[in-house]
């Protein structure tokens, strides 16, 4: 809902009271007896008004319409307290192998050089093979 409707219900105070969300009601519910149009509007207005002031401002407004038009699971639990996610490690975990621990853990050939030897020694265009 936008300002321009909290503006046009509320009138110059700026404030909707009960009497002109009940009239409001009253426009949106034609149809049905006067007795059931108070008690909708008595409960609609008991949630809308959040500070219980017997006033509803324009944030109290919004934040009505706001969660009329809202799937109501992505509402704010206002009394569930909600922080930071923290999950701990059901269990701890080793430390990482030293370099040492790795190599001797870990299989290498025995054949194989400790350093590859230069390119140009094992080309078969190296200077060697043409003379």
């Amino acid at each position: 809902m936008s300002y321009y409707e909290f503006r046009t219900v509320s009138g110059a105070d700026n404030l909707i009271d009960f009497n002109e969300f009940l009239e409001i009601t009253r426009q949106k519910y034609p149809h049905l007896d006067q007795q059931t149009i108070y008690q909708i509007a008595k409960d609609k207005y008991a949630l809308m008004d959040k500070n219980a002031d017997g006033k509803i401002n324009y944030s109290e407004f919004a934040e009505a319409k706001f969660r009329q038009e809202t799937n109501p699971i992505n509402y704010q639990q206002p009394y569930v307290r909600q922080g930071p996610v923290m999950y701990a490690p059901t269990q701890t975990l080793p430390p990482p192998p030293s370099y040492q621990q790795y190599h001797q853990y870990h299989s290498f050939d025995p054949n194989l050089p400790t350093q590859p030897p230069p390119y140009y020694q094992h080309s078969p265009f190296s200077k060697s093979s043409y003379y």
